[in-house]
C-alpha cells in the first residue's frame, strides 16, 4: 500500500489566545497612558517651580516671608489682640457689625441711644487694645505666625481676632463721629486700614476675603463720619495714605498661588491631609487609574488661568471669568469627575471686584473733599482732580469707563455702575426685606454737606 502523505493540520486560534493578546495590548496601552499622564503632571509642576512659585506647603511657608531684619508688625498686633474683649453668642444680638443682621447705621440714619451706649461701652472695654493697635499698625512688614506647611490643616487662628478688631475700629470711627471728634475718627480709620493691610501678603483666599470685608466696614464708617465732621486736609491726607497702602489689585492672584500649592499638596497625600478610610481607598484606586493625575492637571490649569485673570485690569476680569466658565462647562459634560476637584476661583474674582470698586469710590471721594478744602468749591468733573489729588481718574471695574461724579444739593456722589453695568444716576442701594428684590442701584460714596 502506498502510504498517504500526511497533511499538517492547522491549529485553531483559541479564545484564550485572543483574550491574552487583547489583555497585553490593553496593559501596554494603559502603561503608556499612565506614564504620559504622569509626565504631563510633572511638567506642570516643574513649570510652576521654574516660574519661582511654591508647589508644596513647606515651599509656600518659606515663600510667605519678610526680611529677617525687619520689625514684624504681626508680633505687636498679636500682642495687642491679647487684650481683645468682645461678646459672643447671644450677647452679640443687636450689636452693630457683630450681629450679622445689623451693620452700621447708614450715613442718613440717627443712632438710637441704647445702641450708641452699648457701642461706647464696648469701645471702652477694648480701649487698651485699640490704643496699642493705633501705635503699631503702621509698621510696614508683617508676617503672622502661621505654618503653611500644614496645608489646609493650618487653622489660621489669627483671622477671627483680626476681624473682631477691625469691626471695633469701625465702631470707634462711627462713635467719634457722634461726638464730632475728627482726630479720633481719623486715627481709627488709619488704624483700621492699617490692620487690614497686615493681611495683604498672606497667600490664602480666606485672608484676602477677610481683608476686603474689613476695608468695606472701615469705608462705610468713613462715609458716615465724613458726613458729620469736618476733617482737615492733613487728616484726609493721612486717611488717603492708609487707604492706598491697604490696596493691592493683584492680591487675589497671590492668594490663588497659595491655594494652588495647598490643593496640590492635599491631592498628593490625602492621608496626611486627614482623609480617612474608606474614602482614601477610593482615591487610591482613582490614582492608580490615572484619574487623580488628570484631575490635578485640570485643577492646575484652572488655577493658572485664574491667577492670570486676577492680574488683568479689573474691568477685564469679569468677562474673562465668564469665558473660562464656558470652557469649563464644555469639558464637564464628559469629565464630571475631573472637574469635581477644581476650586471655585471664578466667583472669588468676581467678589473681589466689589472690594476694588469700593476702594476706588472711597479714595476718589477723599480726593474730592481735599479739592474742596484747597479750592473752596467742588470740582466740576473728576478730571479736575488730576494731577493734584489723583494721578488719573479711576476706571470702573464693571464697565471700563471712568468713575461717575455728580454734584448734589448739597454735596456730591462718586459712583460705579455696579454689577448690572447700568448707570442709575448714582442711586444709593436701599435696604430690602428678605426675599424681596431691590431697586436697581449703583455702588456709591455720598457726601451731603
Amino acid at each position: 500500500m502506498v502510504e498517504r502523505e500526511k497533511i499538517p493540520r492547522r491549529r485553531k486560534l483559541k479564545f484564550r489566545h485572543v483574550a491574552l493578546a487583547v489583555l497585553a495590548v490593553l496593559v501596554v496601552t494603559f502603561g503608556v497612558f499612565r506614564v504620559a499622564v504622569w509626565a504631563r503632571l510633572q511638567a506642570r509642576i516643574e513649570a510652576i517651580r521654574a516660574a519661582g512659585y511654591p508647589t508644596t506647603g513647606a515651599e509656600l511657608d518659606a515663600w510667605y516671608t519678610i526680611p529677617a531684619s525687619a520689625d514684624n508688625a504681626a508680633d505687636h498686633i498679636m500682642g495687642a489682640l491679647t487684650f481683645l474683649n468682645v461678646p459672643d453668642g447671644p450677647e452679640t444680638m443687636g450689636l452693630p457689625l457683630f450681629d450679622r443682621t445689623r451693620g452700621l447705621p447708614t450715613r442718613t440714619q440717627s443712632w438710637d441711644e441704647p445702641s450708641r451706649d452699648r457701642v461706647a461701652q464696648l469701645v471702652s472695654d477694648n480701649r487698651k487694645m485699640l490704643d496699642l493697635l493705633h501705635g503699631v499698625v503702621s509698621i510696614p512688614a508683617c508676617r503672622y505666625p502661621i505654618d503653611l506647611s500644614q496645608g489646609f490643616a493650618e487653622r489660621m487662628s489669627h483671622l477671627a481676632p483680626i476681624r473682631a478688631a477691625v469691626r471695633l475700629l469701625a465702631l470707634e470711627v462711627a462713635l467719634a463721629g457722634e461726638h464730632d471728634d475728627a482726630e479720633r475718627a481719623a486715627q481709627a480709620i488709619v488704624s483700621g486700614y492699617g490692620l487690614t493691610r497686615s493681611l495683604l501678603g498672606e497667600p490664602r483666599v480666606m485672608s484676602q476675603i477677610l481683608r476686603a470685608a474689613g476695608d468695606s466696614a472701615v469705608g462705610q464708617a468713613l462715609e458716615r463720619v465724613i458726613n458729620r465732621v469736618g476733617f482737615s486736609d492733613a487728616q484726609l491726607a493721612r486717611i488717603e495714605t492708609a487707604l492706598v497702602a491697604s490696596y493691592e489689585p493683584n492680591a487675589m492672584s497671590r492668594a490663588f498661588i497659595g491655594e494652588r500649592c495647598l490643593i496640590l499638596q492635599t491631592l498628593g497625600d490625602l492621608r496626611a491631609a486627614g482623609m480617612r478610610e474608606p474614602s482614601v481607598l477610593l482615591w487610591d484606586v482613582c490614582r492608580a487609574l490615572g484619574l487623580m493625575d488628570l484631575a490635578m492637571i485640570r485643577s492646575l490649569d484652572h488655577a493658572a488661568t485664574h491667577i492670570e485673570i486676577a492680574r488683568l485690569p479689573p474691568h477685564r476680569r469679569r468677562d474673562a471669568v465668564a469665558a473660562a466658565q464656558v470652557r469649563l462647562q464644555a469639558k464637564s459634560k464628559v469629565s464630571f469627575f475631573l472637574n469635581a476637584l477644581i476650586p471655585a476661583f471664578g466667583p472669588t474674582v468676581v467678589l473681589e471686584l466689589d472690594g476694588i470698586v469700593r476702594f476706588q469710590v472711597t479714595r476718589t471721594a477723599v480726593a474730592v473733599e481735599r479739592c474742596r478744602l484747597a479750592t473752596g468749591h467742588l470740582p466740576e468733573t473728576l478730571d479736575d482732580l488730576t494731577p493734584a489729588f489723583l494721578d488719573a481718574v479711576p476706571t470702573d471695574p464693571f464697565d471700563g469707563q471712568p468713575l461717575r461724579f455728580q454734584k448734589l444739593a448739597p454735596g456730591f456722589v462718586v459712583y460705579s455702575v455696579g454689577p448690572d453695568r447700568t448707570d442709575d444716576g448714582g442711586r444709593e442701594r436701599q435696604p430690602t426685606q428678605p426675599g424681596q428684590p431691590g431697586a436697581p442701584y449703583d455702588i456709591t460714596f455720598i457726601v451731603e454737606r
